[in-house]
């Protein structure tokens, strides 16, 4: 079994911080917990985080723990997925992952702490409930875009190429805030991903990447520039699936703001969709997919520009 005390190491940590970009400010706040916190007691729910079939049932289980320690609980999360993460880092050498995206998927721990400086003006962490996907191999980060092996259970959807059917394996795709959907990051994101995942999970046999997002909205048409890089992403998909009642977008492009009258306007994004939002609209989110193979295949080991 996986030790964690074995993983409980503060310059480790700090290693890692530097090299998934970790805000300064978060790390202050984080480090000290290598030496406050007891983790003893999450022994046996630490290697948990690291498996896709358990990582939520470990997060459960670490949860009374973390919570115990109050206002620390950010900090003390983010001390134990940095030892998770030191694990993972250890578990993709041996299999031959380039280092590269074993860090561009780690970062998402980073990421999180800007997102929510960015939604709540403060600095702090609330994604323990997500992260365990990129600590157990379940998501990778490659390019522009994160990949996550997907078993598809709801109902049938579409037909002919394009159908969805319940049980298919698909290659579900997550955009992640801080991107840049160029039309050739994304092209080389899809690329990789293929070359990645024919070499490191060969049994995985999917035909389709799938995504389903606010950006694949359909109304998005009538609110943004054709030339949009979020329609430039879109147009891949062909939509299966329309939800006009999702409001995930909203956390998305405006923050922790529930109040339309009060949502920002710092960008034509921002601009259009309160406009549309205030005058009863919703954008919503859509399922869509697209055959693999548009974009060719690169090899996993031709490093990322």
């Amino acid at each position: 079994m996986i030790d964690v005390l074995e993983y409980w190491d503060r310059d480790a940590a700090a290693q890692l911080c530097a090299a998934i970009g970790m805000p300064q400010e978060a790390m202050v706040a984080i480090l000290p917990e290598y030496r406050r916190f007891d983790p003893s007691g999450i022994a046996r729910a630490f290697p948990l985080l690291l498996d896709r079939a358990t990582g939520p049932m470990g997060v459960a289980a670490i949860e009374p723990a973390v919570a115990a320690t109050g206002a620390r609980a950010p900090w003390v999360w983010l001390a134990i997925l940095l030892a998770a993460a030191g694990r993972r880092e250890e578990l993709d050498r041996e299999r031959g992952i380039p280092e590269q995206v074993t860090l561009d998927t780690l970062a998402a721990l980073s990421r999180f702490v800007r997102d929510f400086y960015t939604q709540e003006g403060s600095w702090g962490f609330r994604g323990q409930g997500w992260i365990w996907r990129q600590l157990s191999g379940g998501i990778y980060r490659i390019g522009a875009l994160e990949f996550e092996r997907f078993r598809y259970h709801g109902p049938a959807l579409g037909a002919g190429e394009a159908a969805l059917t319940p049980g298919e394996k698909l290659l579900s795709v997550h955009i992640p805030g801080d991107t840049v959907l160029t039309e050739a990051a994304i092209a080389d994101a899809y690329a990789r991903a293929e070359g990645f995942f024919a070499r490191f999970a060969p049994d995985w046999d999917y035909q389709k990447f799938y995504c389903d997002s606010w950006m694949l909205s359909p109304r998005l048409k009538k609110l943004l520039k054709p030339a949009s890089r979020i329609l430039r992403f879109q147009r891949d998909y062909e939509i299966l699936e329309f939800n006009g009642e999702d409001c995930h977008y909203i956390r998305w492009i405006f923050g922790a703001q529930t109040d339309p009258a009060l949502f920002k306007e710092e960008t034509s994004l921002q601009r259009s969709v309160k406009a549309y939002v205030l005058a009863g609209g919703s954008v919503g989110a859509g399922v869509g997919v697209f055959a693999k193979g548009r974009y060719g295949l690169i090899d996993a080991d031709r490093p990322i520009q």
